[in-house]
């Protein structure tokens, strides 16, 4: 905050000239009145009044958590250039989610075995994302239509393995899998009237254990 002095015959004339020298109004400065002056007598011993006058600089204001705007695609390109890869991304709403598509040569190498790096990729995304802005963000990461070709294959598996306990009447597991995939799983078969689903297992990676109903017993699945 810089500080300057004006003087004038009176207090007042000094402010004056201080509001025309810095361009603003006097409701805008900070004033104080170093003397008031004085005419002397007849003439002599004549002292000007004086002022001190500084503009006061505003304090930035502390911006609240949530404020700042978190953009999925951004912070999406800045990972994949991180990662070296050669990929563009494309972004679309599908289901109230945003979807970030990424199509190029290094897709494959995305995707990862059983869409591991991927997932791994939307998790740390949707974690970022959630940080910056304050809240919880989800968003759909999706590379040259993978999701869609893996939510047929489970479904497809789903069916495979309702028939063979239907059949049986014995239960039957798929390998371990993410919660998103055993989610897939459950839902290809949360309304058949014939067999139910349970996740079996500790941590992140569990198997999912299809087998037939009891009769009587009221619809379900568990995650």
């Amino acid at each position: 905050m810089s500080e300057n002095i004006f003087e004038g015959k009176t207090v007042e004339e000094a402010i004056e000239l201080a509001c025309r020298e810095l361009g603003l109004p006097r409701e805008h400065l900070n004033i104080e009145i170093i003397s008031t002056g004085s005419s002397g007598v007849f003439g002599l011993g004549l002292k000007k009044a004086k002022v001190r006058v500084s503009v006061p600089v505003p304090e930035a204001q502390p911006e609240e958590p949530g404020t700042e705007k978190a953009d999925p695609k951004q912070i999406l390109q800045e990972l994949i250039a991180l990662l070296d890869f050669d990929l563009t991304v494309e972004s679309s709403i599908e289901n109230g989610f945003e979807v970030l598509n990424l199509r190029g040569k290094d897709a494959g190498l995305l995707i990862g075995k059983q869409g591991q790096t991927i997932n791994a990729l939307q998790y740390l995304l949707n974690k970022m994302l959630s940080k910056v802005a304050g809240e919880k963000i989800q968003v759909v990461l999706d590379c040259e239509g993978y999701q869609e070709r893996r939510k047929a294959y489970l479904t497809e598996m789903a069916m495979r393995l309702k028939e063979r306990a239907q059949k049986t009447g014995r239960s039957f597991y798929t390998d371990l899998l993410n919660s998103a995939d055993r989610r897939a799983i459950h839902i290809a078969l949360q309304n058949d009237p014939v067999v139910k689903t349970k996740s079996i297992g500790d941590g992140l990676l569990k198997k999912v254990a299809v087998f037939a109903r009891e009769r009587g017993k009221a619809k379900g699945m568990s995650r």
